[in-house]
């Protein structure tokens, strides 16, 4: 397959980089276009066999076309994609909220082009993400990269409904900078409390990595809360904080809401 990748931004690139150590981009022809200079000579060093320039080549034909650039720059990018005159029989988008319709008006698709929509997250750096999928017609080449590529990244859920798309976005796409923020928390409060820096992330992390294993082992999650809280103990007077007036859970859900609302708004950018 012949493959065109626009954009390595923070996902892109983090995607990029599991493809390559897993030679998936060296089992194919890719050219991937970036306009950021710094970011360009970062990746020509990076992928030294693949590749790279700053701009769509005129009249570009081939099988896949990647979008991996942010919802924003949607515009720009659609108006160079149809100015370059550009074929392809497949796009892949990874933008927030940008649905299916939306895809094919902005970029003029002919009405044989297979859209796919993918949602990874940032733990796929890790090869640890989860990637949501939906696609207007789910055939057996939609299936192939699914499988070859997304399916490398981690785990993927195939979604029936592209509406879905938008819940998934705010918990599992956003997921991992909430538990980040809770983290950074937790390690700065150590570190007002007199553990130095280095010692503050490392117990944080080994008391983040105990727990998670434990969550995995115990389907009853709320049996594990209630292992480490003694009555009257340290750990009730801390759950009493944070679950007054059920506050915690509220601003949570909140957050999420915030989430899924901005991904219902990018989609009907038009």
């Amino acid at each position: 397959m012949k493959n065109l990748i626009i954009g390595a931004g923070n996902m892109g690139e983090a995607i990029l980089d599991v493809w390559f150590k897993s030679s998936i981009l060296k089992r194919e022809k890719y050219l991937i276009i970036e306009k950021n200079k710094s970011k360009l000579n970062k990746l020509r060093k990076k992928y030294k066999t693949i590749e790279i320039l700053n701009e769509i080549p005129n009249f570009w034909a081939g099988d896949c076309l990647y979008l991996f650039v942010k919802p924003q720059a949607l515009d720009e990018v659609a108006k160079e994609i149809m100015r370059k005159d550009i074929a392809f029989k497949v796009l892949v988008s990874i933008m927030a909220g940008i649905s299916v319709i939306n895809l094919k008006k902005k970029i003029n698709l002919p009405v044989e082009t297979l859209v796919l929509r993918a949602m990874p997250n940032i733990n796929t750096k890790e090869k640890r993400g989860i990637t949501f999928l939906f696609s207007n017609k789910k055939q057996s080449i939609i299936s192939k990269i699914a499988k070859k590529k997304f399916l490398s990244l981690g785990k993927i859920v195939w979604l029936k409904k592209e509406e879905s798309m938008h819940i998934a976005t705010a918990i599992f796409g956003s997921g991992p900078a909430y538990f980040f923020l809770f983290y950074k928390i937790l390690i700065e409060i150590a570190e007002n409390s007199g553990f130095n820096k280095k010692l503050s992330k490392e117990l944080i992390t080994t008391t983040a990595e105990g727990s998670l294993l434990m969550c995995k082992k115990e389907k009853n999650i709320v049996g594990l809360i209630e292992d480490v809280t003694s009555p009257g103990g340290t750990t009730e007077a801390a759950l009493n904080v944070l679950n007054f007036e059920n506050k915690f859970a509220s601003i949570l859900k909140k957050a999420i809401n915030a989430a899924s609302k901005k991904s219902k708004e990018l989609s009907k950018r038009k």
